[in-house]
């Protein structure tokens, strides 16, 4: 199916200038579908010259341009939806072991887009992840809009720049932008799928090396088994039969 916009707008231009000939030059006129068409027409020619302003080329900055490149070309917004997005948040450098947010504090209730540089993730005082530029934080938080505490430590393993936004910032701004708020759902569903598919790998070399570093168990394991094997099956008891009875 078609997911350009743009192009499904001129179908429709071309639908009702087709529609409006064909009624217009009918034996005799039909005015009515005529006046309905022109109206259809100008609605789409407003709608697509809206559209062509907004994917015009813009000059970005650089932390703009950076943003683009790494994270929201490849999920269709335009170089001004992401001017505009990033405007709506805070651009913010960061040193090498600063800490972003720390495990088991109130949470931050921001979400931030890293630009360039790295970001450790631990929990537990384990290294769960290192994200870097085009990678995102806080976003499974901010779509259940959950408050609590942290659930791991971020912090900068190297000079990092992010753009963060507040809850209520990035509300606000794709309240009013619905190219970006699809941008953002599909970078946020894009990211989560990332991660979920990590942790399973993680989870699956965590298990095979717990296989590997105990022998001993896997040897009782194959030995109980081949004793289930070799042990043969138990006779049923039946129960002597009753005075009067037949025996089976």
């Amino acid at each position: 199916l078609m997911d350009d916009v743009l192009v499904l707008r001129c179908f429709g231009m071309a639908s009702c200038g087709s529609m409006i000939f064909f009624n217009f030059l009918r034996k005799p006129p039909v005015m009515l579908p005529v006046y309905f068409n022109v109206l259809f027409l100008g609605i789409n020619g407003y709608f697509i010259a809206k559209i062509v302003d907004e994917r015009r080329d813009v000059d970005l900055d650089a932390v703009e341009a950076a943003l683009h490149a790494a994270a929201f070309v490849d999920v269709g917004l335009s170089k001004r939806g992401t001017r505009d997005l990033v405007r709506a948040g805070e651009t913010v450098d960061r040193t090498e072991g600063d800490v972003l947010s720390r495990e088991g504090e109130p949470r931050r209730r921001k979400v931030a887009v890293v630009v360039r540089g790295a970001i450790r993730v631990d929990a537990a005082g384990e290294r769960l992840a290192t994200v870097g530029p085009g990678d995102v934080l806080g976003e499974f938080a901010y779509i259940g809009k959950r408050g609590g505490k942290e659930q791991v430590t971020t912090s900068c393993a190297e000079a990092t720049k992010v753009v963060e936004w507040s809850y209520d910032a990035l509300d606000a701004h794709l309240s009013e932008h619905a190219d970006a708020r699809r941008a953002i759902e599909n970078l946020f569903a894009r990211k989560l799928l990332a991660k979920i598919e990590r942790m399973n790998e993680q989870h699956l070399h965590l298990h095979e090396d717990m296989s590997m570093a105990h022998p001993r168990r896997q040897w009782m394991m194959r030995r109980a088994q081949k004793q289930r094997e070799d042990t043969p099956p138990r006779r049923r008891h039946t129960a002597p039969p009753r005075p009067g009875e037949a025996r089976p």
